[in-house]
């Protein structure tokens, strides 16, 4: 299989050429606020805040190429984990953190383009993976009986972070909210903004996942939609 054999040869016996990323790193040289963001590791330089090496990349400086490097190391990590991967996705995890990607793909100083890069990793590295399967391709028509509540939603609705299928993400609260807030601030994808766009259309994937998933359960969910 080619996933795993890339994953094995790569990340695993050859991990020293891939970009080391890091979120909130601890140094001297670092003010408070510093230590909560995202850092890129650059030979002869250390810890560059990500940020920094955007828009270094963006005024075509020193920069460019080892952006460029982490934005084809990210589409890396996205293809590997596709399909349910269980062996690329624990070896990926050793590379990128929960907390790094979702601040990344909130993180309004990156490009969007780079962020859109994010979201599919959150995609596919925490969201289409394990028992999520979506209730709109695989309705459910028989039930045990002694199981079956009187009223689901409400269940729902009291536990946030549990799926109607009972499978728990502990971050959607949190996660819904920036969607919410994302997509009123962003109603139109205007044709010159090509790196806003890639970030909208990732974004309303992982809409179309979490509801296909039954996140959205609630008649609140909903209704915020």
């Amino acid at each position: 299989h080619n996933q795993h054999y890339i994953t094995r040869l790569l990340l695993e016996e050859n991990a020293h050429v891939l970009l080391e990323t890091k979120f909130g790193i601890e140094t001297e040289k670092l003010g408070e606020g510093d230590q909560h963001m995202p850092y890129v590791k650059i030979p002869d330089r250390g810890w560059v805040r990500m940020a920094v090496l955007a828009r270094e990349a963006a005024e075509d400086s020193q920069g460019t190429n080892t952006f460029n490097l982490l934005e084809h190391q990210l589409d890396l990590f996205t293809k590997l984990c596709q399909g349910r991967n269980l062996y690329a996705m624990e070896q990926v995890q050793k590379f990128i953190t929960w907390d790094e990607v979702f601040h990344c793909l909130r993180d309004i100083s990156l490009p969007p383009s780079l962020r859109a890069k994010y979201c599919s990793i959150l995609i596919s590295q925490y969201i289409d993976v394990g028992e999520n399967w979506s209730i709109l391709e695989q309705p459910t028509l028989s039930f045990i009986y002694d199981k079956v509540s009187k009223n689901p939603y409400a269940e729902i609705a009291s536990e946030p972070g549990r799926s109607i299928t009972n499978c728990r993400l502990s971050e959607f609260p949190d996660l819904r909210s920036w969607i919410n807030e994302f997509l009123e601030k962003n109603q139109r994808m205007p044709i010159n903004n090509v790196g806003q766009n890639e970030l909208i259309e990732q974004v309303l994937r992982l809409l179309y996942c979490l509801v296909g998933f039954g996140y959205y359960a609630d008649a609140q969910s909903i209704k915020q939609l």
